[in-house]
């Protein structure tokens, strides 16, 4: 079945494989996870889901966006989501 995926679906399966271990992915439910290859760090996701994914409106924020930690935000992300970092990026199941 791995052999009939596309590029895509390859990587995901790799990171999800590499996160929660084999034994825990299912192949036929490659489309539950997502993967974010240009996220790599704690602050990286932080500043994703902020600025990038459209949680917040910045602008309606005003002055106070600007004391944002993005690093903090993205480790309390981390901490409660079902996702991880791989060498490949943040893998997330949805």
């Amino acid at each position: 079945a791995l052999a009939e995926f596309d590029i895509n679906e390859q990587e995901i399966f790799c990171a999800a494989v590499e996160h929660w271990g084999y034994q825990y992915v299912d192949i036929d439910s490659i489309d539950e996870y997502v993967l974010y290859t240009d996220i790599h760090t704690d602050y990286d996701l932080g500043y994703y889901l902020v600025n990038d994914a459209g949680i917040y409106d910045l602008k309606q924020m005003g002055t106070l966006a600007n004391y944002i930690d993005y690093e903090a935000f993205g480790r309390d992300v981390r901490f409660e989501s079902d996702g991880g970092f791989t060498s490949l990026g943040w893998i997330e199941k949805c």
